[in-house]
């Protein structure tokens, strides 16, 4: 993490590490690249995560990454972050919207193939 983010308390902590591994994972390098070479800002917008500010190599547009932040089941202490690449060359119409739904609780999920445990 870069100096500012490791100034960050615990929970900010989780949340950046998950915006870094969801960027790597929707641009396909993964942990190949070290997270540390990416720097994120705040969120320019409410409800969407923190964006990505820098990231020196990178093998695409970093206003193409869009990455929005989620609560994955409220009390549960958790961190979600999902990140979609846009295309580029592409006019606003065509890029991809990144909407969160609203979903059951995680916890009433019991992890076999999406089946609820009826719980």
């Amino acid at each position: 993490m870069s100096p500012r983010e490791r100034a960050a308390n615990a929970a900010d902590l989780a949340g950046i590490w998950c915006a870094k591994e969801a960027i790597l994972k929707s641009t396909g390098d993964g942990l190949r690249v070290d997270p540390r070479d990416l720097t994120l800002a705040p969120a320019p917008t409410a409800g969407f995560g923190p964006a990505l500010a820098s990231w020196p190599g990178a093998g695409v547009a970093l206003a193409g990454i869009l990455l929005a932040s989620f609560d994955p089941g409220a009390g549960l202490g958790l961190v979600g972050r999902v990140a979609v690449l846009a295309r580029p060359g592409t006019g606003p119409a065509s890029q991809p919207a990144l909407r969160l739904l609203a979903a059951p609780d995680v916890r009433a999920w019991g992890g076999r193939s999406g089946r609820s445990s009826g719980r």
